[in-house]
């Protein structure tokens, strides 16, 4: 149990890093249409079929799901979906998803990932 206190802990710092929770400010353009992709985290014990109502509910639609740190992916409207969600007792908190950096045009190195698996493979067999 105290294990996943920690991870939730770490998973719920790590979404703050990521992003606000903070809905737009009202008067915004209406985006009927608009989608966002989120990350949901289920509160400690709720029940996980509680948490899929409440994102369900909520108008979200879940695409991945972590089940090791009770996290969801999910793909819901631009406005208001995390003052719905959140108000549920099945769910710790959610976030917007959204990139912490990037790499630069013509700085990206070249793939060997390949090499570097074969070699490591190769090790692993002789021992």
């Amino acid at each position: 149990m105290r294990k996943r206190a920690v991870l939730a802990a770490g998973t719920v710092a790590s979404l703050t890093l990521l992003g606000t929770g903070i809905a737009p400010a009202a008067g915004t353009p209406d985006k009927n249409d608009a989608t966002t992709t989120y990350t949901v985290l289920m509160a400690e014990g709720a029940d996980r079929a509680a948490a899929l109502e409440a994102i369900r509910e909520a108008g979200g639609r879940v695409t991945a799901e972590n089940r090791a740190i009770h996290s969801f992916t999910v793909t819901a409207p631009d406005e208001g979906f995390i003052a719905k969600v959140s108000a549920s007792g099945a769910v710790y908190g959610a976030t917007r998803q959204r990139p912490v950096g990037y790499v630069p045009k013509g700085k990206r190195a070249p793939a060997d990932r390949d090499t570097v698996e074969k070699e490591h493979l190769a090790a692993a067999r002789a021992g």
